[in-house]
């Protein structure tokens, strides 16, 4: 007797691992498709702010300001219309309209080049305007989805005179395309991790919906080990144990199963929270 059920405690031993991994599947999939809606924010500024101006926060939380190479850091969107979201959070104190993401026209220039569709976009050294996100950037504002096409003189909004590393001096053009806005780290920026295998590449950026730093996917990787590593021994080691106690003591039978199904949740709680870590790593 007890050996036939020591039996059969080892063919549901084998199959635990994949009916964990089909639980955290589902679990991992309700998370991920929950998305953040789209808003809009109200804030003060010393300063009038025209509908496309990048801007950054600045230390008042409810202030923003001109965005621009030297505060990049508190990148935080692009000034919009307040009608331009369905969901307004805003006071009657506020002066302009943030848009944190979505699809928006955005003044930029050509002062690193052309911009083409799919050109990652971050702050320029001209105030509240943006330009072609260069490897040394640390943050983007988002990415082109169309060109920008300065050989039209009716796309030229303005031009302004900006100084080069060199300690020269050349005329820029500024016009407006649309970006959709996705605040971010620079997925061009070089480092000591800057190589991802591609496989790795396209499975972080399918999670996350966008693309992603390889800092964070490598931080994502270990978080997903250690919770895969810690929730699967717990797992093992505790459907091995209630084997050989089972076997050695049938009596015992109801204990051992409570304690088992105790480690049982407790690893699948482990195995969910590190996926709800990747996401979150991927994602913010």
């Amino acid at each position: 007797m007890a050996h036939k059920l020591v039996m059969k405690l080892s063919q549901k031993a084998k199959l635990m691992p994949f009916i964990v991994i089909a639980i955290c599947a589902v679990l991992a999939f309700l998370v991920i498709g929950v998305r953040a809606e789209e808003f809009i924010k109200g804030y003060k500024a010393d300063t009038t702010l025209l509908r496309g101006t990048v801007v950054s926060r600045t230390d008042d939380p409810n202030k923003v300001e001109q965005s621009s190479r030297d505060n990049s850091k508190n990148l935080l969107g692009v000034v919009v219309r307040s009608n331009d979201s369905a969901l307004l959070l805003s006071s009657e104190e506020n002066q302009v309209y943030v848009a944190t993401s979505g699809t928006y026209e955005v003044f930029v220039s050509n002062v690193n080049g052309e911009i083409k569709n799919g050109d990652f976009i971050a702050p320029s050294s001209i105030k509240g305007v943006a330009s072609n996100a260069r490897e040394e950037e640390i943050n983007i504002l988002g990415k082109a989805v169309q060109d920008l096409d300065l050989t039209k003189t009716d796309n030229i909004l303005s031009t302004t005179t900006v100084s080069t590393t060199n300690g020269e001096t050349r005329e820029v053009a500024i016009g407006k395309i649309l970006v959709e806005v996705d605040i971010g780290d620079n997925p061009r920026a070089h480092g000591v991790l800057g190589y991802v295998p591609e496989v790795v590449k396209r499975v972080g950026e399918s999670v996350a919906g966008k693309q992603v730093a390889p800092s964070r996917i490598y931080a994502s990787l270990g978080v997903l080990i250690i919770s895969f590593g810690l929730g699967g021994s717990m797992l093992y080691a505790s459907v091995r144990s209630s084997i050989i106690a089972i076997g050695r003591n049938p009596l015992a039978r109801k204990s051992v199963l409570r304690s088992m199904s105790k480690v049982i949740i407790t690893s699948l709680a482990i195995f969910f929270t590190g996926f709800v870590a990747v996401y979150l790593i991927l994602t913010i």
